[in-house]
């Protein structure tokens, strides 16, 4: 553990000088290879940062950008080394437009840009790209961080003049690294694989707790070759958002739809008694056997492609689908499921990975340290917006205190805009945004993540987005997914073309229709999705309908389907 009386990046270097110092610490997956690099040489990397920083007369509290798309070493080594010299990183998402960039650049007064392309929005002689600096000996500065003074600078997404800047002191860092580095299943000889964006709260968190660990961090800077990098890291654990592993048991419906009737019925089977998979039954010999026999024919598969050695997997940015997460546990991979915001640098809560502390479709127990509170809202059901405090609470917004003061109270309350409740008084279940919920014309509130949840255990339906702000009822736009609609498809004999047509087909739209029929019965009339679009394509980052994190980004969504949502509301 980091000690407590050092900020993060000192006790994070002095932890590193203690390690052996030719174990590999980092490995980056680059052109089926994995490329190996040691303590020693990870530590030069720090010091030639530091050195490049001085010559560029770098001073305590200075500010310098950082635009990261995925981790690799360079990334990691700049950041300790510019909070070696008593400056501050500032973090702005690679998906930021040039007026967003160019606000903070001015509201920051930034005197380095870190970027891998240079931007306009930048004084040119001030951005570098950090895989460009050369490595040069140099003495660490080991400037002495108070534990309160300001360590980060994380930019949220947002437009122009919205993207808040949140303040994380060291402290806040470390009280977060060292409460997750204790629920870690990993240890010095682990290898944990890492591929999501490093600006972000949660990944970066992550990657200070695995380094903490001595464990070997894999890196990978496209997700596309995550399938490759798999098979060649053999990772124990990994961190992901849910549509990662949404896309995982899509390729396992995938290879299911190009097998005979025979092994299909067999991995449907197999997939279906994992979807219930439940620990406790495990004891009873008969569901004992069913689970061997699942797992020796169809369910092992699962784990080996993703490696095979695989034990857990900590899944936050969005709810989990609780299926899935079963499916996979029945594998022997263990999904927890955990939530958090940058606000709290990020984690608030997550699942043990102790069976008897882990909840399916609850964000898990309070991490140690951290209070959690509902300001109830409805009490029949006890939900009401989540409140936390601890050591992990921001110092608040970037020259902002307005808004500062609007989520953060002066006994350290922060309010945190989402929407839950407690089970059993300590699993919090996140219920919806408190920002995202909307009233219909007729005066009804709509919580759209919980419509979307429950729409998505179908099988058919691959991405939705809930809509009807100020509309009289509840629609939807929905990516179907034409793998498994093509099978049915040609099992009923309805001719097939490509997904550009058939998403205005009469019995392809009946079909959709049926499984949102069926979903629409776990939920009460007013919440009830009412009509819907088809899309005949994934949304995704490439056509930027999808941030880094693989959320869908409501606004380009709404405009890209403007016309049929006219459509709909223009016809009822």
């Amino acid at each position: 553990m980091i000690p407590t009386s050092l900020a993060p990046c000192n006790g994070m270097i002095q932890s590193l000088q203690k390690l052996n110092s030719k174990k590999v610490l980092f490995s980056h997956y680059d052109n089926h290879n994995l490329i190996d690099l040691t303590v020693e040489t990870f530590l030069k990397r720090i010091q030639s940062f530091i050195h490049f920083l001085i010559q560029k007369e770098v001073k305590k509290g200075d500010k310098i950008i950082l635009i990261p798309k995925q981790l690799n070493h360079h990334w990691f080594a700049l950041d300790l080394a510019i909070q070696d010299l008593g400056a501050i990183s500032v973090f702005i998402h690679a998906s930021a437009d040039q007026e967003q960039l160019q606000y903070i650049s001015e509201k920051t007064q930034a005197v380095l840009v870190a970027c891998l392309e240079k931007s306009d929005a930048f004084n040119p002689s001030i951005q570098f790209n950090p895989s460009d600096i050369q490595d040069q000996g140099h003495a660490f500065v080991n400037y002495k961080n108070s534990l309160d003074g300001l360590s980060t600078i994380i930019f949220s997404s947002g437009t122009t003049g919205s993207s808040k800047g949140i303040m994380l002191s060291h402290k806040n860092i470390m009280s977060n690294v060292n409460a997750i580095c204790s629920l870690l299943p990993i240890s010095s000889k682990s290898r944990v694989l890492s591929f999501l964006p490093y600006s972000h709260a949660f990944e970066r968190t992550l990657v200070w707790s695995y380094i903490q660990t001595g464990a070997t961090l894999i890196t990978v800077d496209d997700p596309k070759k995550l399938a490759d990098a798999f098979k060649l890291a053999k990772p124990h654990l990994f961190s992901a958002v849910p549509r990662i592993l949404e896309k995982i048991y899509q390729q396992i419906l995938e290879h299911a739809a190009n097998q005979s009737l025979y092994k299909r019925k067999l991995i449907w089977w197999s997939i279906s008694f994992g979807k219930k998979f439940k620990y406790k039954k495990a004891r009873n010999p008969i569901y004992w056997l069913k689970l061997y026999f699942a797992r020796t024919l169809v369910l092992r598969h699962l784990k080996k492609r993703l490696g095979g050695c695989l034990i857990g997997v900590i899944v936050g940015a969005a709810k989990m689908n609780e299926e899935i997460a079963r499916l996979f546990a029945a594998s022997g991979i263990n999904i927890r499921e955990g939530y958090g915001l940058t606000e709290t640098s990020p984690a608030v809560s997550v699942n043990r990975f102790n069976r008897s502390l882990n909840k399916y479709g609850t964000a898990g127990l309070a991490l140690p340290g951290v209070e959690i509170a509902i300001d109830i809202i409805d009490k029949e059901t006890q939900e009401g917006e989540i409140l936390v405090k601890g050591d992990n609470v921001m110092l608040g917004y970037f020259e902002d205190p307005e808004a500062t003061a609007r989520v953060l109270s002066e006994d350290g309350w922060l309010k945190t805009g989402d929407i839950g409740r407690l089970i059993k008084n300590r699993y919090l279940e996140i219920t919806d945004r408190k920002k995202e919920i909307f009233k219909t014309s007729s005066g009804k509130y709509i919580a759209p993540q919980h419509i979307a949840y429950q729409t998505k255990r179908s099988e058919f339906i691959d991405q939705i987005m809930i809509i009807g702000f100020q509309k009289p009822f509840v629609s939807a736009i929905v990516v179907p997914n034409y793998l498994l609609l093509k099978e049915w498809a040609i099992e009923s004999r309805v001719h097939w073309t490509s997904p550009k047509y058939m998403k205005d087909n009469i019995k392809i739209r009946e079909k959709i229709q049926q499984e949102i029929t069926e979903s629409n019965k776990e939920l009460p009339n007013y919440m009830r999705i009412k009509d819907f679009i088809l899309s005949d394509e994934e949304w995704t980052v490439d056509n930027g309908l999808l941030t880094p994190t693989l959320k869908p980004i409501k606004k380009k969504i709404i405009t890209h389907f403007e016309k049929g949502i006219k459509k709909i509301y223009r016809l009822s």
